[in-house]
């Protein structure tokens, strides 16, 4: 064979090869991408669970803190602001069962038992709550903070988790 055929042959080859690989390259770097992406959407379920749950234990410590002040100095916020912000737990509830729902679906798999302990610890400080009449929640402010307090630490592991 002529050499001017073999070298145009090995270019020919090689610029194929080169093509190949170059797609390929493309494929694992689309699936890579797909990948974070897609653990990036996981992350953001885990968040949003963690951020309502932590919003539902504010508000409901911010409710029992109303009552202890009221209680040792005879006045508080308002009727109205105290029913805006006791109305809003049932709602941040209500998300946080629908964000559970969503990681139940989608995934991430590795959280699902923190978060429905998040979930049964978060429905158990609103049964408690909504049973309890404002004065007794003053004598007792510690039983909800500590509830509280379970919440916040449940969500704060659960964004800290690799």
């Amino acid at each position: 064979m002529n050499s001017t055929v073999l070298s145009g042959l090995f270019a020919l080859i090689g610029t194929a090869l080169g093509w190949v690989l170059g797609e390929v390259g493309v494929g694992w770097r689309s699936s890579a991408e797909r990948r974070r992406a897609s653990e990036a959407d996981a992350d953001a379920r885990v968040l949003n669970v963690a951020r309502v749950a932590l919003a539902f234990s504010e508000g409901a410590r911010y409710l029992v803190q109303v009552d202890v002040v009221k209680r040792q100095h005879g006045e508080g916020v308002s009727r109205d602001e105290y029913s805006a912000k006791a109305l809003a737990l049932p709602e941040q509830l209500q998300q946080l069962r629908l964000a559970l729902l969503e990681v139940q679906a989608k995934g991430p798999n590795r959280s699902r038992p923190e978060i429905v302990d998040l979930q049964a610890r978060v429905r158990a400080l609103w049964d408690d709550f909504a049973g309890t009449s404002r004065s007794d929640i003053a004598d007792e402010p510690e039983r909800f903070n500590r509830a509280c307090d379970q919440i916040a630490a449940i969500a704060e592991r659960l964004v800290s988790q690799p």
